[in-house]
Protein backbone atom coordinates (compact mmCIF):
# COMPACT_ATOMS: atom_id res chain seq x y z
CA UNK A 1 0.00 0.00 0.00
CA UNK A 2 1.39 3.43 -1.06
CA UNK A 3 2.24 5.92 1.88
CA UNK A 4 0.94 9.56 1.68
CA UNK A 5 4.08 10.49 0.78
CA UNK A 6 4.61 8.16 -2.49
CA UNK A 7 0.96 9.01 -3.39
CA UNK A 8 2.07 12.91 -3.39
CA UNK A 9 5.17 11.97 -4.62
CA UNK A 10 3.63 9.59 -7.48
CA UNK A 11 0.63 11.57 -7.87
CA UNK A 12 1.20 12.50 -12.13
CA UNK A 13 1.69 8.66 -12.07
CA UNK A 14 -1.00 7.27 -10.35
CA UNK A 15 -3.74 9.89 -12.61
CA UNK A 16 -2.84 8.11 -15.45
CA UNK A 17 -5.94 5.87 -15.46
CA UNK A 18 -3.26 3.39 -17.22
CA UNK A 19 -1.31 2.95 -14.27
CA UNK A 20 -3.30 4.44 -10.94
CA UNK A 21 -2.39 3.40 -7.81
CA UNK A 22 -2.28 -0.21 -8.54
CA UNK A 23 0.31 0.34 -10.96
CA UNK A 24 2.33 2.49 -8.96
CA UNK A 25 2.99 -0.42 -6.29
CA UNK A 26 3.52 -2.71 -9.22
CA UNK A 27 6.30 -0.12 -10.02
CA UNK A 28 7.57 0.10 -6.52
CA UNK A 29 7.85 -3.82 -6.24
CA UNK A 30 9.59 -4.03 -9.83
CA UNK A 31 13.22 -5.02 -9.99
CA UNK A 32 15.57 -3.49 -12.76
CA UNK A 33 18.99 -4.16 -13.42
CA UNK A 34 20.86 -1.16 -15.82
CA UNK A 35 23.92 -2.38 -17.40
CA UNK A 36 26.19 0.67 -18.30
CA UNK A 37 25.54 4.10 -16.21
CA UNK A 38 27.36 6.04 -19.73
CA UNK A 39 25.20 8.34 -21.87
CA UNK A 40 22.15 6.29 -22.14
CA UNK A 41 22.02 4.41 -18.59
CA UNK A 42 22.61 7.82 -17.08
CA UNK A 43 19.57 9.16 -18.01
CA UNK A 44 17.45 5.92 -17.98
CA UNK A 45 18.90 5.37 -14.49
CA UNK A 46 16.98 8.79 -13.10
CA UNK A 47 14.05 8.42 -15.06
CA UNK A 48 13.01 4.99 -13.51
CA UNK A 49 14.39 6.37 -10.16
CA UNK A 50 11.64 9.09 -10.58
CA UNK A 51 9.38 7.10 -11.79
CA UNK A 52 9.40 4.91 -8.61
CA UNK A 53 10.87 1.65 -9.66
CA UNK A 54 11.52 0.44 -6.18
CA UNK A 55 15.41 -1.42 -6.74
CA UNK A 56 17.89 -0.66 -9.66
CA UNK A 57 21.36 -2.57 -9.93
CA UNK A 58 23.94 -1.23 -11.55
CA UNK A 59 26.80 -2.78 -12.96
CA UNK A 60 29.77 -0.38 -14.44
CA UNK A 61 33.08 -0.80 -14.51
CA UNK A 62 34.63 3.12 -15.51
CA UNK A 63 35.19 5.94 -13.61
CA UNK A 64 33.95 9.70 -14.44
CA UNK A 65 36.23 11.50 -16.61
CA UNK A 66 35.55 14.97 -17.93
CA UNK A 67 34.80 14.31 -21.38
CA UNK A 68 31.64 12.42 -20.19
CA UNK A 69 29.97 15.32 -17.84
CA UNK A 70 28.28 17.24 -21.43
CA UNK A 71 26.55 13.77 -21.94
CA UNK A 72 26.18 11.47 -18.96
CA UNK A 73 24.04 14.12 -17.12
CA UNK A 74 24.05 12.02 -13.52
CA UNK A 75 27.41 12.86 -12.75
CA UNK A 76 29.27 16.27 -12.28
CA UNK A 77 32.35 17.79 -11.71
CA UNK A 78 32.45 16.27 -8.04
CA UNK A 79 32.35 12.86 -9.26
CA UNK A 80 35.54 13.24 -11.61
CA UNK A 81 37.59 10.30 -10.77
CA UNK A 82 34.67 7.95 -8.98
CA UNK A 83 32.84 4.69 -10.16
CA UNK A 84 30.34 5.65 -12.16
CA UNK A 85 28.01 3.25 -9.86
CA UNK A 86 28.69 5.22 -6.69
CA UNK A 87 28.07 8.70 -8.72
CA UNK A 88 25.02 6.88 -9.96
CA UNK A 89 24.11 6.14 -6.31
CA UNK A 90 24.15 9.51 -5.05
CA UNK A 91 22.32 11.16 -7.27
CA UNK A 92 19.88 8.30 -7.17
CA UNK A 93 19.40 8.63 -3.27
CA UNK A 94 18.59 12.50 -3.29
CA UNK A 95 15.78 12.03 -6.34
CA UNK A 96 14.30 8.89 -4.83
CA UNK A 97 15.43 8.25 -1.09
CA UNK A 98 13.45 4.86 -0.68
CA UNK A 99 15.10 3.83 -3.83
CA UNK A 100 16.91 0.46 -3.05
CA UNK A 101 20.32 0.93 -4.99
CA UNK A 102 23.02 -2.26 -5.64
CA UNK A 103 25.94 -1.75 -7.17
CA UNK A 104 28.82 -3.45 -8.72
CA UNK A 105 31.93 -1.76 -10.14
CA UNK A 106 33.00 -4.28 -12.32
CA UNK A 107 32.65 -5.18 -15.97
CA UNK A 108 29.74 -7.28 -16.59
CA UNK A 109 31.06 -10.80 -17.51
CA UNK A 110 29.05 -14.20 -17.95
CA UNK A 111 29.90 -15.16 -14.84
CA UNK A 112 28.88 -12.27 -12.58
CA UNK A 113 25.36 -11.76 -15.41
CA UNK A 114 24.39 -15.34 -14.12
CA UNK A 115 24.43 -14.19 -10.80
CA UNK A 116 22.92 -11.48 -10.66
CA UNK A 117 20.39 -11.44 -13.73
CA UNK A 118 18.17 -14.16 -11.64
CA UNK A 119 17.61 -11.12 -8.72
CA UNK A 120 15.71 -8.82 -11.40
CA UNK A 121 12.56 -8.16 -13.13
CA UNK A 122 14.06 -6.65 -16.72
CA UNK A 123 17.34 -6.20 -17.32
CA UNK A 124 18.43 -2.85 -19.59
CA UNK A 125 21.23 -3.18 -21.86
CA UNK A 126 23.10 0.49 -21.89
CA UNK A 127 26.47 -0.71 -22.74
CA UNK A 128 28.72 0.20 -26.05
CA UNK A 129 30.11 -3.03 -27.28
CA UNK A 130 29.07 -6.13 -29.48
CA UNK A 131 30.66 -8.89 -26.85
CA UNK A 132 29.26 -7.55 -23.54
CA UNK A 133 25.39 -7.24 -25.41
CA UNK A 134 25.63 -10.51 -26.58
CA UNK A 135 26.34 -11.61 -23.16
CA UNK A 136 23.58 -9.74 -21.26
CA UNK A 137 21.27 -11.28 -24.39
CA UNK A 138 22.82 -14.95 -23.61
CA UNK A 139 21.82 -14.83 -19.95
CA UNK A 140 18.41 -12.69 -20.20
CA UNK A 141 17.49 -15.75 -22.53
CA UNK A 142 18.40 -18.79 -20.65
CA UNK A 143 17.08 -17.22 -17.79
CA UNK A 144 13.83 -16.24 -19.71
CA UNK A 145 13.96 -12.18 -18.12
CA UNK A 146 12.66 -9.13 -20.21
CA UNK A 147 15.57 -7.46 -22.07
CA UNK A 148 15.70 -3.73 -22.98
CA UNK A 149 18.22 -2.97 -25.32
CA UNK A 150 19.43 0.62 -25.92
CA UNK A 151 22.28 2.06 -27.99
CA UNK A 152 23.26 5.93 -29.23
CA UNK A 153 25.83 6.93 -31.79
CA UNK A 154 25.93 10.41 -33.55
CA UNK A 155 22.41 11.24 -33.69
CA UNK A 156 20.65 7.90 -34.30
CA UNK A 157 19.51 5.55 -31.56
CA UNK A 158 17.64 1.89 -31.06
CA UNK A 159 15.41 0.77 -28.75
CA UNK A 160 14.02 -2.78 -28.86
CA UNK A 161 12.18 -5.30 -26.01
CA UNK A 162 13.41 -8.81 -26.21
CA UNK A 163 11.45 -11.29 -25.09
CA UNK A 164 13.27 -14.04 -26.90
CA UNK A 165 12.30 -17.14 -23.83
CA UNK A 166 8.64 -16.96 -25.55
CA UNK A 167 7.97 -18.94 -28.64
CA UNK A 168 8.89 -17.12 -32.24
CA UNK A 169 10.17 -14.31 -30.87
CA UNK A 170 13.88 -12.92 -31.44
CA UNK A 171 17.05 -11.90 -29.65
CA UNK A 172 19.45 -9.39 -29.79
CA UNK A 173 21.62 -12.18 -31.66
CA UNK A 174 19.42 -12.84 -34.38
CA UNK A 175 19.16 -9.01 -35.45
CA UNK A 176 22.88 -9.37 -35.29
CA UNK A 177 24.11 -12.85 -36.71
CA UNK A 178 27.89 -11.63 -38.30
CA UNK A 179 29.09 -9.63 -35.46
CA UNK A 180 28.98 -12.53 -33.19
CA UNK A 181 32.29 -13.45 -31.26
CA UNK A 182 33.14 -17.30 -32.16
CA UNK A 183 34.11 -17.89 -28.75
CA UNK A 184 30.60 -17.48 -27.40
CA UNK A 185 27.71 -19.64 -28.07
CA UNK A 186 24.32 -18.28 -29.90
CA UNK A 187 21.31 -19.26 -27.68
CA UNK A 188 19.56 -22.24 -29.23
CA UNK A 189 16.58 -21.07 -31.03
CA UNK A 190 19.02 -18.75 -32.66
CA UNK A 191 20.99 -21.57 -34.04
CA UNK A 192 17.44 -22.88 -35.59
CA UNK A 193 16.40 -19.54 -36.56
CA UNK A 194 20.02 -19.06 -38.62
CA UNK A 195 19.38 -22.77 -40.22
Amino acid sequence: MLSKQQKQLYIRNIILSEIGEIGQQKLLDTKILVIGAGGLGSSALQYLACAGIGTLGIIDDDKVELSNLQRQIIHNFDNLGDYKVQSARQKLQKLAPDLNINILDCRANYELLTKEVKNYDVVLDCTDNFATRFIINQVCFEQKKPLVFGAVKGFAGQLSVFKSYQPNQPCYACFNPNIVDEKFELPLHEKEFQQ
